[in-house]
Parts: structure tokens; sequence; C-alpha cells
């Protein structure tokens, strides 16, 4: 059989009702089954980068809230300055 990425079937590949219900061939029942489908923590890690991302664009959007405001402010007072008129001229002496 080719390996390659879409071939490769490992244990934790597997779906919930394969695991959850395969025949234990020790003739031990399903609870041990579904006692090492709980403690299998190998989808742990994505769900915490999930959390950590949704975080951190949580934290981008207020900041940009925050400072949007403020930013907008400061450019449209430089475009008034620059806007208005250059002031007159000293007298010559």
């Amino acid at each position: 059989m080719p390996v390659g990425p879409h071939r490769v079937r490992d244990r934790e590949s597997t779906s919930f009702a394969v695991t959850l219900f395969k025949r234990d061939p020790s003739g031990g029942t399903e609870v041990k089954n579904i006692n090492r489908f709980l403690s299998d923590e190998s989808g742990a890690e994505l769900a915490e980068y999930a959390v950590a991302v949704a975080i951190v664009v949580a934290i981008a959007i207020i900041v940009y809230q925050i400072l949007g405001d403020a930013i907008n402010n400061k450019m449209i007072s430089v475009t008034n300055e620059i806007d208005a008129p250059p002031p007159p001229a000293p007298p010559a002496p």
C-alpha cells in the first residue's frame, strides 16, 4: 500500500465510534476503551491553541478600537494644520 498523507491510518486517527466500540482482543469490556478515550489528550493542544488565538484576536480588536479613535483624531488635527493658511510674513525692517 502506498504511503502518503491520505493513506496513513494510525491509532490516533481513528474515529470516535471505532475507538469506543472496538472489541478488546483480551476479552475486556468497552469500559476500558471508554476510559482510554476519555484519558487521551491528543487533541487538547489544538483546543488550547484555538482559545489562545481567540483571546489574542479579542485583545487586538479592543486595542484597535481604543487606539483607532486616538490615531484618527490625531490625523484629523495634523490634516487641519497642513490645510491651514501659512502665517503672515513678518514686516520688513
